[in-house]
């Protein structure tokens, strides 16, 4: 009998098994593979301060189910310590889609050149937490492809959007793995 609590403890700790350090490094959220197929986009939300501080990161990736196009997110969470890893898919959260289609609305900011037309009104300084966006298939309006990448704090509509996003992301996060 006591067999089988130690192997439902052995299991659970097995899955709850942290990933590498580095992988709350935002050059390793842009890049983490999902099998052969490569990330499409990115986003990441660094928080706190001192022993406070934090990182919640998703990296996204296209991929399909036979026919069907598959909407795949890798998140990760660190704070102090080693970070952690769990996964959904457009299949089992329908949030994940409403998010894609609400990132694809999102107003970009615009450049100011210092010294050169308008200028910018005064605001509060970027100061606060910090709000990254990369896509690797951003298009210009007449269709030619770009890759962006994007820094937001506080207040910013890229703060807003991922704010929101992890919220309603919350209840569809797994440990397993998506299979395609």
């Amino acid at each position: 009998m006591r067999t089988l609590p130690a192997v439902l403890a052995g299991l659970s700790a097995a899955l709850a098994t942290p990933a590498f350090a580095a992988d709350d490094d935002w050059p390793e959220i842009k890049s983490a593979p999902f099998g052969a197929v490569r990330p499409w986009g990115a986003f990441a939300h660094y928080g706190g301060r001192a022993e406070a501080a934090y990182t919640r990161g998703v990296t996204l990736y296209a991929a399909r189910k036979g026919d069907a196009p598959v909407l795949v997110a890798r998140r990760v969470r660190a704070q102090g310590g080693p970070a952690y890893i769990d996964w959904t898919d457009t299949r089992s959260c329908p949030a994940l889609a409403e998010a894609a289609r609400r990132l694809e609305r999102l107003q970009m900011p615009g450049l100011d050149v210092p010294g050169i037309g308008k200028s910018a009104p005064a605001g509060p300084a970027a100061d606060g937490d910090s709000y990254l966006l990369w896509a690797d298939q951003a298009r210009w309006r007449n269709g030619r492809s770009a890759s962006i990448e994007v820094r937001g704090s506080d207040g910013s509509a890229l703060a807003d959007w991922m704010q929101d996003t992890f919220a309603r992301l919350d209840g569809c996060w797994r440990l397993e793995r998506p299979s395609l």
